[in-house]
């Protein structure tokens, strides 16, 4: 089932927000130092408790790192926690996504394509029943892009299901958030994608159904061909307004 986010906004949701957007975008350089905790608490208006817990936020995504006595350093990518759900949703509400796609499409790519051939060498009844049952879900949310995008994920996950490894299914979480991401986004800039993205899945579904491997595999390589045409499109164009509303979708969780 889908998880709705119900945490209430804190004070620091929005320290946190724009400083890790001056980092992400390289307005503030890596080894430069954050504003002192006073310069800071008067820019946003807020205390120093508020400030010290955004700056323990970006600290435990590897944004920056503290230094007793000696400030705030910020800290290069390397270190960054780049599939963190909140990295994610900054990223996404800012416009900041875009450099982070290609390298989570390519990882889909080494990833699920095997993936669905080993659904369709190993899946049983029940697995099979599983797929069919988000196959159904998908056709009956053809007009409501946010409520395919979950049924989409929840395909993805059952393919992993059924080949046997629950530990991947974990690992992909994270980037189960970018698909989504592109799911809605692609999707609600035009409508027609979500027949084209409907009957990929079904031939995806039909290969594994046949426990043909290698056609499995065929269909998913050309369902993410499309997938990656259609979101480098669609972030070209993208609004930042319609980026900020994507980062309030709920996250569709692990199944």
């Amino acid at each position: 089932m889908e998880e709705r986010s119900t945490r209430r906004p804190r004070l620091s949701d929005a320290v946190v927000s724009a400083l890790a957007a001056e980092i992400i975008s390289g307005r503030i350089a890596a080894g430069a130092m954050l504003e002192t905790e006073p310069r800071l608490c008067d820019r946003f208006g807020v205390s120093r408790t508020t400030v010290r817990e955004a700056v323990a936020r970006l600290a435990r995504n590897g944004l920056v790192r503290v230094r007793q006595g000696a400030g705030t350093v910020v800290l290069d990518r390397s270190h960054w926690d780049d599939l963190d759900p909140e990295l994610l949703r900054i990223r996404t509400n800012t416009g900041l996504i875009g450099d982070l796609v290609a390298d989570v499409l390519a990882i889909r790519r080494l990833i699920e394509v095997e993936v669905a051939g080993q659904a369709a060498g190993r899946r049983d009844d029940a697995d099979i029943a599983r797929l069919l049952r988000s196959i159904a879900g998908m056709e009956a949310t053809l007009d409501d892009p946010v409520a395919y995008s979950g049924g989409d994920v929840a395909f993805h996950e059952a393919l992993i299901a059924a080949g046997g490894n629950d530990l991947l299914r974990q690992m992909m979480r994270p980037v189960n958030q970018i698909r989504r991401i592109g799911s809605v986004l692609t999707t609600s800039r035009d409508p027609a994608l979500i027949a084209v993205s409907m009957a990929a899945h079904r031939a995806i579904f039909a290969a594994v159904v046949a426990g043909d491997a290698e056609a499995a595999r065929g269909a998913m390589a050309a369902h993410l061909d499309q997938f990656e045409r259609d979101i480098s499109d669609a972030l070209t164009t993208a609004s930042p307004r319609s980026l900020e509303a994507l980062a309030r979708v709920p996250v569709a969780a692990g199944r």
